[in-house]
C-alpha cells in the first residue's frame, strides 16, 4: 500500500503529456515550507547519534531538500519526479509523482569509514544522481515509493523510512564512497 504523505495524498499520479493549470497542482503549506528551510539550515548541527556511527566501508550523509517550486501565480508547488511506476498488468508507465524524498544531490558527511581521509565529517559533498533518486516497488495500489541508499539509526526502533522533514531520522543516506561526485566545501 502506498505510504501516507501529505493529507493521505502521497502519489499524485499525473499523465505527462497532459496540459495542467495552477488549479492542477496541490499546494505546499507555508507550514511545509517552514519545515523545509528549518531542515535544510539545520544540516550543519550533526545529530550525536548519528555521529556515534562508523561506517565500515560506506560513507553517511545527510541530504539537503530541494526547495519548492514557485508557479507564475506565484504558487509554491510540491517536488515531483518522472518515474516509471508498474501497473498491475506489469506494463509500466511514467508518471509524475510527488516525492515524500525531494532529495537534492547536495549533502553533508556524517560519518565515515576510518580509513578515509579524503573526506571528513562536515564536508558538503555533491552526490551522483543514483542515491538520491527515488524508485517505486510493488505495482498498482500495492506501490511504493522509497530510497534505495537510505539509512536509520538502530534507535529509530522501525524499518519504515520517515516522510517528513521534521523527523530527527529523515534524510540519511548510507552510500558508497563512488557515488560521491565532488567535494564542495
Amino acid at each position: 500500500m502506498v505510504q501516507e504523505h501529505r493529507k493521505n495524498d502521497l502519489v499524485k499520479r499525473r499523465s505527462t503529456s497532459a496540459n495542467f493549470t495552477d488549479d492542477d497542482i496541490p499546494e505546499i503549506s507555508q507550514e511545509e515550507l517552514a519545515a523545509i528551510y528549518e531542515y535544510n539550515s539545520s544540516l550543519a548541527n550533526i545529530d550525536s547519534e548519528y555521529a556515534s556511527v562508523q561506517p565500515m566501508s560506506k560513507v553517511l550523509v545527510r541530504v539537503f531538500l530541494l526547495e519548492p517550486h514557485k508557479t507564475e501565480n506565484g504558487l509554491l508547488e510540491p517536488h515531483t519526479q518522472l518515474l516509471p511506476v508498474p501497473t498491475n498488468s506489469g506494463y509500466g508507465s511514467v508518471m509524475q509523482i510527488e516525492s515524500p524524498f525531494p532529495y537534492s544531490n547536495k549533502a553533508i558527511v556524517i560519518a565515515t569509514p576510518p580509513t578515509f581521509s579524503m573526506i571528513k565529517v562536515g564536508d558538503i559533498v555533491q552526490l551522483e544522481s543514483n542515491p538520491v533518486k527515488p524508485i517505486v516497488t510493488g505495482s498498482g495500489a500495492n506501490a511504493s515509493v522509497h530510497v534505495p541508499y537510505a539509512y536509520m539509526h538502530p534507535s529509530a526502533n522501525t524499518i519504515e523510512i520517515p516522510t517528513s522533514c521534521t523527523n530527527k531520522h529523515y534524510g540519511y543516506l548510507l552510500i558508497p564512497f563512488h557515488e560521491i561526485a565532488t567535494k564542495i566545501a
